[in-house]
């Protein structure tokens, strides 16, 4: 089995989707890093976590990127997705491959605030 560096893009694929639109990616990530040579990518953003790299893309759409709200989530497995999810919380939505809505992952520093406010 090959292995993959889980901090490339390199091998990733499809794990989910991500419902939001374009100026909420803008404002999580910045400006997108162009897209791909053969045109069927025409936005896409690498984020890299220290669990591992994901993608956030479109895949051969015709709308305008701009006007966007359905993105495609690349990664190495679907762990990844609670992570992408954390990033929108009240913003957008997360689900995988099959429809089912993924729920953000929560760690020690979130915890930590919730706790402060009680």
């Amino acid at each position: 089995m090959k292995k993959f560096d889980i901090h490339s893009p390199n091998g990733t694929g499809l794990m989910g989707y991500l419902t939001c639109d374009y100026q909420s990616l803008l404002f999580a990530f910045g400006d997108h890093g162009g897209g791909s040579s053969d045109g069927k990518v025409r936005a896409e953003w690498v984020i890299d976590l220290p669990i591992g790299c994901f993608t956030i893309y479109d895949y051969k759409e015709s709308t305008p990127v701009d006007e966007l709200t359905l993105w495609h989530i690349g990664g190495h497995s679907e762990e990844i997705l609670s992570h992408v999810a954390h990033f929108f919380i009240g913003e957008g939505k997360v689900t995988d491959r099959s429809g089912v809505v993924v729920e953000p992952f929560v760690g020690p520093v979130d915890l930590f605030i919730k706790n402060l406010g009680e």
